[in-house]
This record gives C-alpha cells, structure tokens and sequence, in this order.
C-alpha cells in the first residue's frame, strides 16, 4: 500500500465547547511520517537554484526543506569513547520546487551563501518549529509532535503562544522557522517564508464520526495571503485557496457549472457514480437542491453540461455504462419544479468541447465493440425532434479520441492540447506537427472504463482510465490537474497528492505559467466560473480523500474555490 495512502489525512478531534482535548496519535503519527529523516547531498548549482540527489524513490516531495550542513567537532563519550555525533552547523536552507527522477531541484531559503557541491544535506535537521495553538486545547498534539519529530528544534509551547500573532502571519524580522499552526478547522505547516506545506484538515467530533465544515465564510472581492507571498516553482504564480465546502460522500466523477433552473442564478452539480447532487452557493451558505439518483445497474463516468434545447437552462450530460459494460448516458434537466431525468441510454461517450470562433459544442464518441473503448470519429451532438442525433465531424488530432485534446487558440493561430497515455502533454498543430512537450507528466484521473471482451473466455475485465479533465483559456492557458500519488498498483488507482497547472507554449517547452497550492488529495474535476453569483470567476475544484482511518478505501469530497492569479504580459 503506497505510503501516502496509508497516511493521508489522519484527523485531529476537533474541540470547541466540550472540554474534551486534542487527540494527538493520529495525526502526529502523519506527520511523523512527513517529517522523517532524509539524507543526502548537494550536486551543484543550477541557476538561480540547485539539484540535490534525492527524488521521489527516498519520499521527497515538493516544499520539502533541507538544511545544507557542515559536520563540527565529534561528540565522543567519555567512558565508552563512542562517537555519539557531531555538533554540525547549518550552512543553509533549501526547499524542493520540483521532483525529477533520479534528483529534485530546490531554491534557497533566505541566505545561502558559498553552499558547495557534495555538501551534506538533511531534511528538516536543526530547523527551528514553532507550534501556534489558537484553539487553547492543543499543548497535548504539540507535546506528542515534540515527541515524534525531535529532528526540528521546537520551540516552547508556553512563551509561543505568548508571541504568536493575533491571526496567522510571519513577520519579516523572524528568524527561518517553520510553522504549525492549529485551528478550528485542523493544522497546517507552513514553510519560513509562509508558503504552505502540509494541511491536515479533517475533523471528528467525540464519538469519532466526521464534522461537516460548514461553508466557512463570504468569499472576498480581492485575497491577500497573510504575511510573505509564497513562493512558487519554477517562477509560477500560485492560485490562492479562499474557501472549502462542506463535506461530500464518495469520489466524484464530474462537476458542473450553469444556470440549471433559468432562475439566472448559477448553480453546481457534482456527479458521483450513483448521482448528482446540485448546490448552490451564496455568500457563506452551500445550499443543497437536489440529489438524482440512477438506477443501481448504471455507473456514471463523466459529467458536461450543455444547452441543447436552447431554453436558456443548462442540461447535464452524463456519460455512464451498465454493469456489462455498455454505454448508456444520461441527461438530467430543470421540469415541472424539479431536477429530473428526461433521456436514458445515450449511446455515447459524451463531452462538451470549445471550439474556436463557436464556442461551447456538445460531442460524443462511440464505444467500439469486442471492448474498443472509442470507434469512429468525434462528432457534434445535435437535437432533431426531441431525439439526440449525430452530427458533423469535429476536427482533432489524428488517432485523437473524445476526451484526451483540446483546441489552443493563441497568436499563432489554432493547435490542439493533447494529453497521451505516457502522461505528457503536448501541443500539436492541426496537421501534427509537435510545438512542445511537457518536462513532468501530469493529469491522471481515477474515472475508468472496465471493457468485458476478455471475461467472455474467463479472464478479468480491462480497466482503462479516462484522462483527467483539460481545457484551455481565452489566454492560450491550458489548465490540467496534476494528480500523483507514490505508486499506483497495475489495477487500480488511488491518488493521494494534487494540485492544478496552467501550461503555455514557451520556447519548444510547455511549462508552467501558474499552479494551485499542493494538495494531500484527489483533484477529480474543476472548473472556471462564477460560483457564487457575485459576478466574479474563479477556478472551483472537487476533491476527494480517504474517509474513516488509513485503511478505509471510502472516500469523502469537497468542493474547493481559488482567487485566480492576475493575468501576466504577452508571452
């Protein structure tokens, strides 16, 4: 079992009014994990960073910190004449930008001056921790983290809460630290310049059973981070987290935002692979609407809205299959006072799709037979006498299928997104010539198909996973989850680590323009739009992660929503 399964979101007991104290076990066990100790070396400089010779095979992760060290006197015993250790001074802080195979590239954290090459490195040794309880209940946590991370140097639980701000930010005079910070809503670690590492944040009442989080405040007209801006890799900006719904059960397979009932308000659906549940949201209030279940033999797999009736109401589209696996789409519209199921056995994979100078189309595919998952070309849906009908081609890349490209609209001209099975994305002209390629792999998504053509001879059913959702903007952005987790096993996956990537065209190269923050989670589908009927568009993700302890295979969700960094110069 991947590591970062086992220990994703261990959760604190939340205590307000009952008297009842932070249980520290669970979650500093998480953490322990997080923190434990790495060694290593520093390769060499690389321009305004450097490599160090860990990667992902020794669980280093990105916002990882490494203190270059230089070894002092041995410490020997005086009777035993052991060498117990050395009184070793710290050179400088490095923390990881990013994680390639075979070595990780890191920038320097406050002075760093005449680091060498071959310099010893070692996560999170000497750097001093400073534990900020604002829920009065949590000397017991710190107590048992001092306990399980002796690496950091902790400061005093007492004289801290004495010094810690009235709300949380770091001041500039502040030496390097980093910083634990307990709320209401769970614990974040946040590196010496502010940015985060690690959020920890579900909640249990008393009796163990999950607390829903309340939708916890107005979203802000503008969001300013407290204290330093984070720092972000490779030069990108970072998308602020400004909001968290409350919780969800099961992993989601889609979302969806539109005007679903004609009100002129914009609601949200969320599509597990049982339902869709439909929300809507203003100022600090998710508001449930409705919940569609299908029937038990179906499993949804995808989720577009389009509106095909031109009623001025958004329809939801669902691609789905029966427990045989064929195909067998559902549409879901606003009638007579109610969310309802008003068409069945679609026999497509269906997706909505912008195309450049039209806009928003639907269109589907074909299930191929004898378990082909896609057959023919990709083709407008259209709506003739009440019936969903074939259309026209759409154009795409050659070999393309319905879900994994994307049209590119940019100075250039128009090119296509593509993201391939090996996990890169790439840009390609109309006639397949390659512009660029990402350096890392991203996407991934845990929506699959199971195709049956070899459980006819007794064998198992192949699962083939959709690629996660991609899109592109009116910038030339193309934005793509960054789903990952430690290992996967051939079967099944199970992401445990997210966060979403806006990709350009720079140079031969697609690189990163801008990213959200790193996620303990599964980003299983976003969108751009207004979700809070306030006039403001904003990037609004679903997530999922483990429900019940370490060893749970349910899932719970929530609904997140990030301010979106301000537009760069022409590129």
């Amino acid at each position: 079992m991947p590591r970062t399964t086992l220990r994703s979101l261990f959760a604190l007991l939340l205590v307000m009014m009952t008297g009842v104290s932070v249980q520290a076990g669970n979650i500093s066990a998480e953490i322990a994990s997080d923190f434990a100790p790495r060694s290593g070396y520093l390769v060499r400089a690389a321009g305004d960073g450097y490599l160090i010779d860990l990667d992902a095979r020794q669980q280093v992760a990105v916002g990882d910190l490494f203190a270059v060290v230089a070894p002092g006197e041995p410490i020997v015993h005086p009777v035993t004449q052991a060498l117990v250790g050395s009184e070793d001074t710290v050179q400088g802080l490095l923390q990881v930008t990013r994680v390639k195979a075979g070595y990780s590239e890191c920038r320097a954290v406050g002075t760093a001056a005449a680091l060498k090459r071959g310099a010893p490195i070692r996560r999170f040794q000497n750097i001093d921790a400073r534990f900020w309880d604002y829920t009065g209940y949590g000397e017991s946590l710190f107590r048992e983290l001092q306990a399980q991370v002796p690496l950091l140097q902790w400061q005093d639980y007492r004289a801290t809460q004495e010094r810690r701000p009235p709300l949380p930010a770091v001041a500039a005079s502040e030496q390097p630290s980093l910083y634990f910070i307990l709320t209401g809503s769970g614990l974040e670690v946040r590196a010496p310049d502010f940015s985060l590492m690690h959020r920890y944040p579900l909640a249990l009442r008393g009796d163990g059973e999950p607390m829903m989080r309340p939708a916890t405040a107005a979203l802000p007209a503008t969001v300013a981070a407290a204290g330093l801006p984070a720092p972000s890799p490779a030069g990108s900006a970072a998308a602020q987290r400004i909001w968290t719904g409350p919780i969800l059960k099961g992993t989601p397979v889609g979302l969806e935002i539109g005007d679903f009932d004609g009100d002129g308000k914009q609601e949200i659906a969320v599509a597990f692979g049982d339902r869709v549940e439909i929300f809507r949201l203003a100022g600090e209030e998710l508001r449930q609407l409705a919940v569609v279940p299908f029937e038990r033999s179906l499993r949804a797999y995808h989720l577009d809205g389009a509106d095909l009736e031109k009623s001025g109401r958004m329809q939801l589209y669902l691609s789905a299959v029966t427990g045989s696996g064929n195909p067998s789409g559902l549409s879901i519209a606003w009638r007579d006072g109610a969310y309802r199921i008003t068409r069945a056995k679609i026999p497509w994979h269906l997706r909505r799709i912008t195309l450049p100078g039209e806009g928003n189309v639907l269109a589907a595919q074909k299930m191929g037979i004898q378990g082909r998952e896609y057959a023919g070309p990709v083709f407008r849906v259209i709506l003739a006498e009440d019936r969903l009908t074939e259309g026209d081609p759409i154009p795409g890349p050659a070999q393309a299928n319905l879900y994994d490209f994307t049209p590119v609209t940019s100075r250039g001209g128009i090119s296509f997104a593509r993201l391939v099975a090996d996990g890169y994305l790439k840009i390609v002209t109309p006639d397949g010539r390659e512009l660029g390629e990402t350096v890392d792999k991203t996407g991934g998504s845990e929506s699959h198909l199971e195709m049956d053509e070899e459980a006819q001879t007794g064998g198992e059913t192949r699962v083939v996973y959709l690629p996660a959702r991609f899109e592109a903007t009116e910038r030339g952005e193309v934005l793509v989850p960054a789903n990952s987790a430690a290992s996967l096993l051939s079967r099944v996956r199970s992401f445990s680590k997210s966060q979403l990537q806006a990709l350009v065209l720079s140079g031969g190269t697609v690189q990163e323009a801008w990213h959200t923050e790193p996620e303990k989670n599964y980003l299983a589908d976003f969108r751009v739009a207004e979700a809070a009927n306030d006039g403001k568009r904003r990037l609004v993700t679903v997530v999922a992660f483990p429900e019940g302890g370490p060893f749970s295979f349910s899932r719970k969700a929530a609904l997140q929503i990030y301010s979106l960094p301000e537009p760069r110069g022409a590129q």
